[in-house]
């Protein structure tokens, strides 16, 4: 345990802490050689022929947390209006005996009135370095009846061609090496919110501005490296390392700067911004 947590951990910051410790050592191990986890022509046959994409410049319902989004990052205004681009990523193929529901503007795959499957939603701002995850349930990725998919896509494999794809359209193209922030956003999962509640709570952790109604804690390396691997082994903060370690080639060699974790005290939403080095 480094000095500056001074708190004892729980059972499930440890086990969170471990698996981070290791996605961060198999990160350094392989970010060096630049190595992809499949080229990009061959992901990119994947989601060309077995999903569907369909990217709006505007959506009303994310005008909130884009708006949200730049502000804590210090963004100008006018990136809110014409910056982002969401995307919406469908299987093309419907799961087996599944029927169609559509809730506000996401299409649904329902079997016995269980959800088995969700798009993925995630806007970009190309221009800016940023890729906001919105909604990613990893229904696409973790599904065991979805084996008629001759590969299924990681949200890592997602993010990164769609990111490409909208850098590429603004001009001049912008490089990939930008990247700079990777926003999770609208975290439900429930060992997410509890490690990142135990890092709130750290003497050396103060929240350290507030925005909109959002309490933000920025947690920097190397004085809160155990914080940065024990959230890098949640669900929620492992896709940031993946994307880092799968598309070095693309990326540049990059690492984590800080964290910044952001709360709502009103209704207990969540957010995590991963801050990249340049």
């Amino acid at each position: 345990m480094t000095a500056n947590l001074a708190i004892e951990p729980s059972a499930l910051w440890k086990i969170y802490n471990s698996k981070g410790a290791g996605y961060l050592n198999a990160y350094e191990s392989k970010r060096t050689t630049g190595a992809n986890k499949a080229t990009e022509a061959m992901v990119k046959k994947v989601l060309q022929d077995e999903y569907v994409s369909v990217s709006t410049k505007d959506h009303g319902i994310n005008v909130h947390l884009r708006g949200y989004v730049s502000r804590v990052l210090g963004l100008p205004a006018a990136s809110l209006a014409t910056g982002y681009t969401r995307y919406e990523t469908y299987s093309r193929k419907p799961p087996p005996n599944a029927k169609s529901l559509s809730i506000f503007h996401l299409r649904l795959w329902i079997v016995n009135n269980h959800i088995i499957e969700m798009p993925y939603c995630n806007s970009f701002d190309a221009e800016h370095g940023v890729i906001v995850a919105d909604a990613n349930f990893a229904y696409m990725d973790t599904n065991k009846d979805r084996t008629d998919l001759s590969l299924k896509l990681t949200l890592s494999d997602v993010l990164f061609l769609q990111y490409k794809e909208q850098s590429e359209a603004v001009i001049p193209n912008v490089p990939l090496r930008k990247l700079r922030y990777l926003v999770r956003a609208n975290i439900t999962n429930e060992g997410t919110g509890k490690v990142m509640e135990e890092a709130h709570a750290l003497p050396n952790a103060p929240a350290d501005n507030e925005i909109a109604g959002w309490k933000r804690w920025t947690l920097a390396d190397p004085i809160h490296k155990e914080v940065i691997e024990t959230l890098s082994g949640t669900d929620n903060g492992k896709a940031s390392l993946f994307i880092l370690q799968d598309w070095a080639g693309h990326l540049g060699q990059k690492s984590v700067a800080a964290v910044h974790t952001c709360v709502n005290p009103d209704n207990n939403a969540k957010n995590m911004i991963w801050e990249f080095s340049m």
